[in-house]
């Protein structure tokens, strides 16, 4: 880009500019992990906010308006993943801003969750969308139960039985799994 040094001194703007332009995040991932550039904390916080806004806010049904959202969700799932080279970059209260929105990426955005570095803050962030009032409930319970191990099932089971879940399709979904499993409610 005309003006910069070099790829590890991409600021946020340049990040927008890069997928509105060419529909990639250039270097954003590898900043965010600290795998190049010498970017502050601040700067990191804009890059991932940024990212964000655009999962959330970017306007379009079109294709490249989706893919653009994709992009920029996907570039902050890789940037917190714990199997990808450098330092995880922490990303889990983007990533429930993401799926609790309106975004068409959303969905993502809950799947993302469970590839992050720190297991125990993405179930906790799993569970507040699997407990929210929205659609994107369904998709939570979904992982709980499939994508994040033992420790995500104890934890659907123990919102099944505790009621905690209000989604009405992702109650219907958790009934399901309850039978499967063999769960029980609690008596209140």
């Amino acid at each position: 880009m005309a003006g910069q040094a070099s790829p590890g001194q991409t600021r946020a703007p340049d990040v927008a500019l890069l997928l509105r332009l060419h529909g990639d995040t250039g270097p954003a991932m590898a900043i965010l992990r600290r795998m190049i550039g010498d970017a502050t904390d601040a700067e990191l916080a804009a890059i991932a906010d940024t990212l964000t806004e655009i999962a959330i806010g970017l306007p379009g049904d079109d294709s490249r308006s989706v893919q653009t959202r994709l992009t920029a969700m996907n570039t902050l799932v890789l940037a917190g993943a714990s199997d990808t080279e450098g330092t995880p970059y922490p990303v889990a209260d983007r990533l429930l801003r993401i799926a609790l929105s309106r975004s068409s990426v959303r969905g993502g955005a809950v799947s993302g969750l469970t590839f992050l570095a720190d297991r125990a803050t993405a179930i906790r962030m799993v569970v507040r969308i699997a407990t929210s009032e929205g659609n994107v409930a369904t998709a939570a319970v979904s992982q709980l139960a499939h994508s994040l191990g033992d420790e995500g099932l104890s934890t659907l089971r123990d919102l099944y039985r505790q009621g905690l879940i209000v989604n009405p399709l992702a109650q219907q979904h958790a009934r399901a799994l309850a039978r499967y499993h063999g769960w029980t409610r609690e008596p209140r």
